[in-house]
């Protein structure tokens, strides 16, 4: 069928600027009256669970917005388990708790503990009020008391430990929304309480098995699963460099090099008797990566083979191989050397030394360089007082140059014919190994 002249049709904005719709936009929840009374609810069906994550938002102005809630995808909802579906708050989080191994939790950053994954409980539950005020003189069959009803993982746990104590039949345990032996709740909610954890109070009602009109309404049950649909990474990840937690993440990264710089100096050996190769982890002391890894603690870190999928000016590669640095030689020994592997035949004629002989003290050892590049580069931009930032821009012709790493703020003016020669340390040389 072909179109015609008369098939008109505003026109309506795409893509930019344009938000995701929530996952429960066609839920329509009941809100608890908030008034501190405590109103009868009756729980039916099975409880539904769904992670959380609360971002703090910023305005374009720079003061604080609304909290942002984003559903985690490491939580499964069929289970009731933690997964490993690919929640990029939760991969945020991991960078964090890498950089942040010695921090006790009670002493980081609020924007940092507060995306921390929190539980929701959904449930069905009979309004009492609604269903003894009874359906309006106008239903049309839409008329309910059955309503959805959602609280926060402190108040459902609440309810779990009433439930545990209070309501056993015979020695069994049965929940507050079984058919049969199920109990109204007294809820009451204060929004204006100083506590969170006193938002809601709970007292029970009585035992309650659902009558038969009570089951006539289980048509207006809401199957929470059925709208369950995760926001795209894309958004998320928009979403956590426009609120600056890719600028926390990025300082945490440059003030944990900066510590592995003065710990790697302070642990420089007083003389070595021989040169010895540094393990490629040897820095990492400060709490960076586990002792037994192998891998250098980069900017900042990623489990293998996960890349977190943002802009390319905040990604940061891991894969940078880092040069070995050989410890500082200590002054020649005049005596000649014996072969370890070579067989004795006859015991050796010369004369032994004595095992008390004076050794002449050994010339100072200057520190070891640091060889990780990320904290080199920190120290550099601290040093000279410029700024850090993640670098866009591409340089094929520096072996160890990735785009996405974090540079001083004067890098994005390289040009690889000039040189930067003005810059005591000019970050081509930075590339090379030392």
């Amino acid at each position: 069928m072909g179109m015609s002249m008369d098939d008109g049709g505003a026109a309506q904005r795409q893509g930019f600027g344009e938000k995701e719709p929530r996952w429960d936009e066609k839920i329509s929840w009941f809100q608890f009256p908030d008034d501190t009374s405590p109103y009868a609810y009756r729980l039916v069906a099975k409880p539904f669970y769904y992670g959380q994550h609360w971002l703090k938002t910023r305005k374009k102005d720079g003061t604080q917005g609304k909290p942002m809630a984003v559903l985690c995808r490491n939580y499964d909802s069929v289970s009731g388990k933690p997964a490993q579906n690919g929640c990029k708050v939760c991969e945020y989080l991991a960078e964090a708790d890498k950089l942040l191994v010695k921090v006790a939790y009670k002493d980081r950053d609020e924007s940092l503990k507060g995306i921390t994954r929190r539980l929701v409980m959904a449930s069905n539950a009979i309004v009492r009020d609604i269903q003894s005020a009874g359906p309006p003189a106008n239903n049309t069959g839409k008329w309910t008391f059955v309503h959805p009803i959602k609280v926060p993982q402190g108040f459902a746990d609440t309810i779990a430990e009433k439930q545990e104590k209070f309501n056993k039949v015979g020695g069994v345990m049965y929940g507050f929304s079984h058919k049969d032996h199920g109990r109204d709740l007294l809820i009451s909610y204060n929004s204006a309480s100083k506590e969170p954890a006193k938002m809601y109070q709970l007292d029970l009602g009585d035992k309650t098995a659902l009558k038969p009109e009570e089951l006539q309404h289980g048509s207006f049950l809401v199957d929470f699963l059925s709208h369950l649909v995760f926001p795209a990474d894309s958004t998320i990840e928009q979403a956590l460099q426009r609120f600056g937690y890719y600028e926390k993440l990025q300082s945490l990264a440059a003030g944990h090099n900066l510590q592995q710089v003065g710990q790697s100096a302070q642990a420089a050996p007083a003389a070595a008797p021989q040169a010895q190769a540094v393990a490629p982890g040897a820095f990492d002391d400060g709490g960076g990566l586990p002792a037994s890894s192998a891998a250098p603690a980069p900017a900042v870190s990623q489990q293998p083979g996960v890349r977190l999928g943002i802009d390319p000016a905040l990604e940061t590669d891991v894969d940078m191989p880092q040069p070995a640095v050989a410890a500082p030689v200590a002054a020649p020994v005049t005596q000649p050397a014996v072969a370890a592997a070579a067989p004795v035949a006859a015991p050796v004629t010369q004369p032994a030394v004595a095992a008390a002989a004076p050794v002449a003290a050994p010339a100072p050892v200057a520190a070891a360089p640091v060889a990780d590049l990320g904290s080199r580069i920190a120290a550099f931009a601290q040093l000279q007082n410029i700024p850090v930032r993640v670098s866009v821009s591409e340089h094929s012709d520096m072996r160890n140059y990735k785009s996405g790493m974090s540079v001083p703020q004067c890098f994005e003016k390289y040009d690889a014919q000039a040189k930067c020669k003005p810059c005591p340390i000019r970050l081509d040389c930075m590339m090379a190994t030392p």
